[in-house]
């Protein structure tokens, strides 16, 4: 087929059947667009658009193709026919291998959108989804990854709750611990042998200690207020006539240099409705508070 000499036709015999691109391109169930790139020769009628063109326009599919009417000779039916069958294993042919393709194209579709969903699976499997936190120690020896869901026991679990993991260097090993509550700061100390997490559980807010060297976590809360009822301002007799001390907010600052002490602040309101705020420094080694300051 050229295509030239095709378009030219197809044009010639469309206006014979004064017909515009538009009405030619209605009947056929396409756009005015494409008749008109028949024309010009920039493209051909596909396998399906033939015979349909060929009818509307008043000729065979072999002289469509020819690009000219053919003259009557007693083998002119049976060459239509062989054109019109071949176009139609044609059709038939490109039918099954679409078909093929398809099947081909949903089966990698199938699979891609399988290893998909077990990707995205596994990452959640591992709360790489729910990570609120990561730190490696100032040594780079450490990584701190905080979760604000249990990834280790219950993962389906509705509570909040939040998974500390801290891994060692090689060799090492790692430790999990899970809390209830939710996460609101961690801090290494400069020599990444600790550091201290803050966490919200309920209506307080606690400071833990996990330490490396000594494999151990500390409730700080319990020690920071034994540390400061020991201190100065332990002598303002802030506790009720039972001894019970009013419940204090603290959040952490900053390490020391050395990582042997931490600047806290602290508040409270005492027994007689006095609000208390200030800081000191809390030493690890004595446990005891260094320097309480009371604001005003």
């Amino acid at each position: 087929m050229d295509n030239l000499q095709t378009g030219a036709f197809i044009r010639e015999l469309r206006k014979e059947q004064s017909l515009t691109q538009k009405d030619l391109a209605g009947q056929l169930h396409i756009t005015d667009r494409a008749v008109s790139k028949w024309e010009r020769g920039l493209c051909a009628p596909d396998l399906a658009t033939l015979e349909p063109l060929a009818k509307i326009l008043g000729v065979t599919v072999t002289e469509l193709l020819a690009g000219k009417r053919m003259e009557e000779t007693p083998h002119k039916d049976e060459t239509e026919e062989m054109v019109r069958s071949t176009l139609e294993y044609s059709r038939a042919e490109l039918h099954q291998k679409t078909h093929t393709l398809k099947k081909g194209y949903l089966a990698i579709f199938l699979l891609i959108f399988a290893l998909l969903l077990a990707l995205f699976a596994t990452l959640w499997w591992h709360g790489v989804f729910d990570i609120v936190h990561r730190a490696e120690s100032p040594d780079g020896g450490n990584l701190l990854t905080v979760y604000d869901r249990d990834i280790a026991i219950d993962r389906f679990s509705r509570d909040q709750r939040i998974t500390v993991r801290t891994d060692y260097p090689p060799g090492e090993g790692w430790s999990t611990v899970i809390y209830s509550g939710t996460f609101q700061g961690a801090w290494w100390s400069p020599d990444s042998d600790k550091f201290v997490l803050a966490f919200q559980d309920r209506e307080t807010h606690r400071l833990v200690l996990h330490g490396h060297t000594s494999h151990s976590t500390s409730n700080l809360n319990v020690y920071l207020s034994t540390a400061l009822g020991q201190s100065e301002l332990g002598n303002y007799k802030l506790q009720d006539s039972d001894g019970v001390f009013p419940e204090i907010e603290y959040q952490f600052l900053q390490w020391s240099l050395d990582s042997r002490s931490m600047l806290i602040y602290y508040s409270f309101t005492d027994i007689a409705h006095i609000f208390h705020e200030g800081y000191f420094w809390y030493n690890l080694d004595t446990g005891t508070a260094i320097a309480p300051l009371e604001l005003e």
